[in-house]
């Protein structure tokens, strides 16, 4: 059976999303020791050196951040605030904190395939 992609509407006609669409817009994270092949506004937590980071284009700028990362296979519990961030060891997923009325990891869409929310999403929490 042949792989089917996405639907989408344009001009409204129907047709299938092509792998070059795939990526539009959608920001990807990694986590590895070495510098992935990225888009602009992928992230990625470099592993050797334990820093997050954005591609910005043509090159990785490290994330300027107070907030924590967390590597662990079960979400933390205390101690967390606004904009921490969570690599979960089993699913291989990411989820940033938010606070406020939420209180709550909330999934970040992954390069690996995981993620139920959108960078862009969160990023305009606040």
């Amino acid at each position: 059976m042949a792989t089917r992609k996405p639907i989408v509407y344009i001009n409204g006609y129907p047709g299938e999303l092509d792998i070059a669409s795939d990526r539009l817009n959608t920001p990807w994270i990694y986590r590895s020791g070495t510098a992935p092949t990225a888009q602009e506004a992928d992230i990625w937590y470099d592993t050797g050196a334990g820093i997050l980071k954005m591609w910005n284009g043509s090159g990785w700028d490290n994330i300027d951040t107070k907030n924590a990362v967390y590597v662990q296979a079960s979400a933390p519990g205390s101690g967390m605030s606004q904009g921490d961030w969570w690599y979960n060891t089993t699913t291989t997923g990411f989820s940033m904190y938010l606070a406020g009325s939420i209180n709550q990891w909330t999934t970040v869409t992954s390069g690996s395939g995981g993620g139920g929310g959108s960078i862009s999403d969160i990023l305009a929490y606040g």
